[in-house]
């Protein structure tokens, strides 16, 4: 599954549409011998596919050839073979949805020369079913019958045809609807545009067809019988249902709203009627307090994706939801993680494994990012967002110590002259992008006043003297015994003096004053505590 991940990675960053070689308009003379100057030919990428599906089912054959049918009875291998039918129908998943280059609606079947236009799309939806039947098969048989069979609360067969109908619904409205939109916005040209509301679902799509709402709705009341969900649960969760079928036919902010609103509600319910009630502690969080914030997450990530789509509140309320997730999120996790011997359950694995909060720092980074890029937020909640996710890992690599607040601070105040200074003036202020370019407007450096420059090397050497218990621990574990006073001291003047080397650099790089005082606070901060004044 690991070796699946990375080819999927590894095919979406260089497989998944044509790509232009950087050496195309170097050698015209040879181009009529390498084709249209792609980086990666057809047949190349023909190969790299059948890879893609062919190397993590060999590879788990061999590694469990003993325990697969025929070695083994149909009934011993059956967990097996659930896994190769998810090995088998991500990738195909994978092939169905993935983003299409413009004007060109094969998605990742570029290679194909009698996939196109048409019969692209056609071969995309072929292919989303198909995985769809193998990965509602293999879920059910490997992950939702063997893990969460606790959750289910109908008898069998009852209880297969529910989640059958749950996830099959589901997925399958999710996997078409998907296709369908990317689809669209490749043949009108407009992969990153919004319709405008009462457009239909997307760029050159009309409103979804009725079927799909009855299913998403069906699939919605099959999973919540499944559950055992009340009555009041169960019109939550189907307010939520049509709340999602409607915004996806009128793309109205009011009844996004209703799918937040229902959304909330029944994670509430599911978290109250198994978790919520829990005499127990995950970390340094009881378990009340980390439902608690797991809802208020939950509810803050739901109201993300509207407020981006229909544009409610412009940046500011986008920024101010993400940034509102992004400190719950911190917060949780911070938690979570903390004190792993108060994390595990029965002296097993963690309750939070650590890699997910390396995993969700890094899509929370990649996101302040691309929506930085697309104009959707400034600077400045671009900024705010980066240096809280990546604060982040330091509850990874040292779990004893609450280090995500200190390393926010210090991030805040090492970054903020790179990145809250944008324009040619020196202003704080979001990217502007130039009208008839498009391209990032860069500021020069030294254009800084030196009033305003002092000011934030200040709040770096502050953020350094509020961080100096952090400093503390971090010297603790490495040198496996308390710091003496001297090096505690040279540390933090040292980590003064590289606090203000972004700033020094990038605005006063031609300042000899100012070059001479960090060198010299630098050599302080390591000649301290070798002299132990």
């Amino acid at each position: 599954f690991y070796s699946m991940g990375f080819s999927i990675l590894l095919h979406g960053a260089f497989l998944s549409r044509p790509l232009r070689s950087s050496f195309a308009g170097r050698h015209p003379a040879r181009r009529k011998h390498s084709g249209p100057g792609l980086a990666v030919r057809a047949g190349d990428a023909k190969v790299c596919t059948a890879a893609l599906f062919a190397v993590p089912f060999v590879l788990y054959l061999v590694l469990h050839s003993p325990e697969v049918w025929p070695a083994a009875s149909l009934a011993e291998s059956a967990p097996h073979l659930w896994s190769l039918l998810l090995l088998l129908g991500v990738p195909l998943a994978w092939l169905a949805v993935c983003p299409s280059a413009r004007g060109d609606p094969s998605g990742a079947l570029w290679w194909s020369k009698s996939a196109s236009g048409d019969a692209a799309v056609a071969a995309r939806f072929t292919a989303a079913n198909l995985a769809l039947i193998a990965l509602v098969l293999g879920l059910e048989g490997r992950v939702v019958f063997r893990s969460f069979s606790q959750y289910v609360r109908l008898p069998a067969p009852w209880s297969f045809l529910a989640v059958t109908l749950a996830l099959g619904g589901g997925g399958g409205a999710l996997l078409n609807f998907l296709v369908m939109f990317d689809a669209a916005a490749a043949m009108s040209g407009e992969d990153e545009d919004v319709a405008a509301p009462g457009a239909g679902a997307g760029p050159g799509l009309g409103p979804p067809p009725t079927w799909a709402g009855a299913v998403l709705l069906a699939s919605v009341t099959a999973g919540c019988l499944a559950l055992g969900m009340p009555n009041l649960a169960l019109a939550a969760a189907l307010a939520c249902a049509a709340g999602l079928a409607l915004f996806l036919e009128s793309l109205l902010f009011r009844d996004y709203l209703i799918f937040v609103g229902g959304l909330t509600c029944a994670v509430a319910w599911f978290l109250r009627e198994n978790f919520w009630y829990l005499d127990v502690r995950a970390g340094a969080l009881g378990m009340g307090e980390a439902c608690t914030h797991i809802t208020a997450c939950w509810a803050i990530s739901a109201l993300v994706p509207g407020l981006a789509a229909c544009g409610v509140g412009g940046e500011k309320a986008l920024g101010s939801a993400l940034a509102a997730q992004a400190l719950v999120l911190a917060y949780l996790e911070r938690g979570l993680v903390f004190l792993p011997r108060l994390s595990r359950y029965n002296e097993g694995d963690l309750t939070y494994p650590p890699y997910l909060v390396l995993v969700t720092s890094a899509l929370g980074v990649g996101a302040a990012r691309a929506l930085r890029g697309s104009g959707r937020i400034g600077a400045g909640w671009a900024w705010f967002l980066q240096c809280v996710h990546a604060s982040k890992v330091s509850a990874v690599v040292l779990h004893e110590a609450h280090l995500v607040v200190p390393c926010a601070a210090l991030l805040m105040a090492i970054t903020a002259p790179t990145q809250l200074y944008d324009d040619s003036r020196g202003g704080a202020a979001a990217s502007s992008l130039s009208a008839a370019a498009g391209r990032r407007v860069r500021s020069v450096a030294g254009r800084m006043t030196a009033a305003r420059g002092a000011i934030h090397a200040a709040s770096a050497v502050l953020a350094v003297l509020y961080s100096r218990f952090a400093v503390f621990d971090v010297l603790s574990a490495a040198l496996d015994r308390r710091p003496g006073e001297a090096l505690l001291l040279g540390s933090l003047i040292a980590a003064s003096a590289l606090a203000c080397v972004p700033l020094v650099r990038r605005h006063f790089p031609h300042s000899r004053p100012a070059r001479r005082l960090l060198v010299a606070a630098i050599a302080s901060g390591i000649v301290g505590p070798p002299v132990a004044p």
